[in-house]
């Protein structure tokens, strides 16, 4: 499925870039964004929002590259999501810079109505780590809860391993295109989750990574979620720029009680100042949301 507009969202990221808060703009100015499109340079200037610099970019950029992104994506049989569509999360379009668009690699899950909980930490993790993500997520799914991750190695990969086991639904955002190459090592995850799942990107799909696409990623991991889980975290992990944007959109943080290695120097902080409810079992996160998703059961995992 590809979006309508998707050409002229596609055009807009081209020129503009991605993580722009821009975007956002646009889309509540215009009803239909090929009206900025044929509207021209006039059109842009009269927005008052568009640097010079910005405004040449626009001119410059052909709607021919962008179609050539879509042609792409048909080839591959994955899908455009753009943020006019109707199928765009709701809660990626609320946060203050919502990506134009989204790639996606199977069937995007409809998080707006269903339980989801984002997992993070560090790709370094110790086998405590690895052990509890998987067995968070492997519970959580067994509750139906949409687990939302990053596709890297260590707590990530073995996050998205858990919910796989119980043919539960996974979520990868990636911090590159979809067809890219990084991190071979989870290469088998990313093939096997759009059965149950989706892999997607704000990136075209042979955009290679860069560091500062990754903490623009968190934001989308952030906001898929319902709540955000720490498991293991150093003091400068990525982890807690994914925590500190999930606190901003006023999202529920937990992180996994640890021992004081490295590794969970982080994540012990955000405990300590308040900022993390302890866990140590997956009902400690189900309890917090008003028990609507937990019941007396026990489960084996």
């Amino acid at each position: 499925m590809i979006s309508r507009n998707a050409c002229y969202w596609i055009w807009i990221t081209l020129s503009i870039g991605y993580n722009n808060p821009k975007v956002k703009r646009i889309s509540e100015m215009y009803s239909d964004v090929s009206a900025f499109y044929y509207g021209g340079i006039s059109e842009w200037r009269l927005c008052g929002i568009f640097s010079q610099r910005e405004l040449e970019k626009f001119s410059s950029t052909r709607l021919e590259d962008a179609q050539k992104i879509i042609d792409r994506c048909i080839e591959c049989n994955y899908s455009i999501i753009c943020i006019d569509d109707e199928l765009f999360p709701t809660c990626l379009y609320n946060i203050e810079c919502p990506p134009a668009l989204i790639y996606v690699n199977g069937t995007m899950p409809d998080v707006d109505n269903t339980f989801s909980i984002g997992i993070v930490g560090t790709r370094r993790a110790t086998k405590y780590g690895i052990e509890n993500s998987y067995r968070f997520a492997y519970a959580l799914s067994k509750y139906g809860t949409i687990i939302v991750s990053g596709g890297a190695l260590g707590v990530d990969g073995a996050s998205h391993r858990g919910a796989l086991a119980t043919d539960g639904i996974t979520i990868c955002v990636r911090g590159c295109g979809l067809n890219c190459s990084y991190l071979r090592e989870n290469a088998d995850i990313r093939s096997t989750i759009p059965k149950r799942g989706a892999v997607i990107s704000e990136y075209p799909p042979d955009e290679t990574p860069r560091n500062y696409y990754f903490p623009a990623r968190n934001r989308i991991i952030a906001a898929l979620s319902d709540g955000l889980l720490v498991m293991e975290a150093g003091k400068k992990s990525g982890s807690l720029i994914t925590a500190n944007l999930a606190a901003e959109q006023g999202k529920t943080i937990f992180a996994l009680l640890g021992n004081n290695s490295p590794q969970n120097e982080g994540s012990n902080t955000l405990i300590k100042e308040g900022l993390a409810i302890p866990v140590t079992d997956f009902m400690d996160i189900l309890c917090e949301f008003d028990n609507l998703y937990a019941t007396d059961d026990e489960l084996e995992y």
